[in-house]
Order: structure tokens, then sequence, then C-alpha cells
């Protein structure tokens, strides 16, 4: 995507947890109050940094295919997921991340059910409900994906809908795991969904312009000679249209010299995007095809370890 092509703006950190079955019942996680503490406490306990923070998507591509071939093991601890990426996204104490104060911070949260740890369920659902308010009152949304036959059709995960609803993020539930990659590849990672240009001076606008993933976009409007009023306008999804108006003094006559190494330059950066593009295609489809073929061999009584991808934008 547009100046990310070295992962300059966008850096993805994958977090997996899972909590010991011997825990169910165990009467220490019964009395403990739910407070930050005690979150962060499960979230260390019961949840694993696979990769930090990081812009090398080649490395953290070899860390899925590592996870990939690990067996099912444990039950669902949702706040502990959730507070490990917590952890991770704000650099808190205990991080393996670097933390990036003005990042824009999400979370593609994965469960195959219902939360299942601390305790009971019913506590559990708590302390789920609980990390989703420690997301919420740091800024970070989370996008909820439930996967598998019983996540869908089994009883009704409250917990983790209202855990996306009141972070601003969105809740999707596949039957078919496999439908993950097309779901995930959809979901932005920015609350931008578009954008429209307005030359004030000369009265000429863009048409809606469609952001990228990560709220990133792309535009074109003519200037005047002379100062020229700009006007950008971005449509968030809550219906929202922030808007910001800068200056830009246009003056006739640039240098052909100048001209011809700026459009070289655009040029190049357009024929590496495609060559990346490309690539990262082919990758997808063959691990696609990989991933089709271990969920057609996966047992339906156990799945991959669930895992989460905290995410941040600059």
């Amino acid at each position: 995507m547009p100046r990310n092509r070295g992962g300059e703006r966008i850096r993805v950190g994958i977090v997996t947890y899972s909590g010991d079955e011997q825990l169910r019942l165990h009467g220490g996680d019964r009395e403990r109050p739910l407070t930050r503490q005690e979150i962060l406490r499960l979230a260390r306990r019961d949840a694993r940094v696979s990769e930090p923070l990081t812009s090398d998507y080649r490395r953290l591509r070899r860390t899925l295919d590592r996870l990939a071939r690990l067996d099912p093991v444990g039950m669902t601890d949702a706040a502990a997921g959730i507070g490990r990426a917590v952890i991770e996204l704000l650099g808190d104490e205990g991080a393996e991340s670097g933390s990036r104060p003005h990042a824009q911070r999400v979370v593609l949260f994965l469960t195959d059910g219902q939360p299942s740890l601390p305790y009971d369920r019913q506590r559990a659902e708590k302390a789920a409900a609980y990390a989703g308010r420690l997301a919420e009152e740091n800024g970070i949304r989370v996008n909820v994906f439930a996967l598998g036959r019983n996540a869908v059709t089994g009883s009704s995960n409250d917990a983790v809908k209202r855990m996306a609803r009141r972070t601003g993020g969105s809740y999707v539930a596949l039957e078919n795991p496999a439908e993950i990659v097309t779901a995930l590849e959809q979901t932005p990672l920015s609350i931008v969904e578009g954008v429209t240009i307005v030359n004030r001076t000369t009265g000429r606008s863009t048409r809606r312009i469609a952001a990228g993933i990560d709220g990133s976009f792309y535009g074109e409007i003519p200037l005047r000679e002379g100062s020229n009023q700009i006007e950008v306008v971005a449509r968030l999804d809550d219906g929202r249209e922030p808007s910001r108006v800068f200056a830009i003094d246009y003056t006739r006559g640039l240098p052909d010299r100048e001209l011809s190494a700026q459009l070289r330059r655009i040029q190049l950066e357009n024929e590496a995007l495609i060559e990346r593009i490309k690539a990262d295609m082919a990758r997808e489809i063959v691990a696609a095809r990989r991933r089709q073929k271990q969920l057609r061999d996966l047992d339906v009584s156990g799945e991959r370890p669930p895992r989460s991808w905290p995410a941040e934008l600059e």
C-alpha cells in the first residue's frame, strides 16, 4: 500500500492465548477482583507473544507457518489474549514491543469458541468484557472473528460481541474458518472510509476517493496559478466528516528537468508497488491452498490455537 512498502507505517504483532485445562475452577482465579492488574496477570499467564510488533512481514509469515503446525491445546482465555495485545500496543510494563504514542491501535481477535477461563464460563465472560473495557479506555479497537461451527452455531457469543461493539470494532462469524483470509483482507485497520478533495479557490472537487485498508489515499485536483485553498474531507465509519484546509502556492514553468525527475520517481514507485502486489498475491494463493488442505484434514473436535493480531498505524 502507498508509503508502506517497507512497513514504514504499519507494524503487526502476533499473540496466542490458551490457558491450562487444570486451571478450570481454580479457586484463586475465582476470588480475585477484576481489575487492570488482574487482566494483565492473566495476560502474562495465559497468553504469549509469538511475534512482537514489527514491520518485517516475511518474519510474520514464517511465524504464522510455525504456529499452523502446532497441535491444539488448552482452553480459551479471551481476557488474556486481549490483555496481552493491549500490553504490546501500549508498550506497557513487560511488553516485548516498543510503543509509538501517536499510532492508531487495532486488534484482530480470532476465536474458535466462548471464553472458558479464568474459572467458570460466567467469570470468563466477565473477564473478557473487562478486557474489552481496558481496550476501549486506551483507544484500541477490537475486531472479533468467531471461527468454526461451534463458534457460529453454538450458544451466543455475547461477551466478545460486546467487546467488539464497545471498542468500535466489528464482529464477524465464519462457519468455514478458511474464509478468514478474505475477511481479514476486507477489514479496515483505519476508521477512514473515503476522502474528498476540494479546491476552494476554483470550486473544483474530486469524486470521493476510496481509502486503503490503513486509511491511506491518493488523489489529484487541478490548481490555478497563485494561492490555492485546498480542503481534504475524510468520511469516517461513524458518519463524521472531519476536514482540514491548507494553502498551496502554484507557479507555472517548473523546469522540465525537475518535472521529469518527479515523473520518473513516481513511475518507479508504481512499478515497485505493482511487483510487490503480484508477489504478495502469489504467496497468498499458495498459503490459502495450504490452509484449505489443513482445514480439510483437521479434526472437528479441535482447532488451531486461537490468536490475535495487534496492529498499529501512523
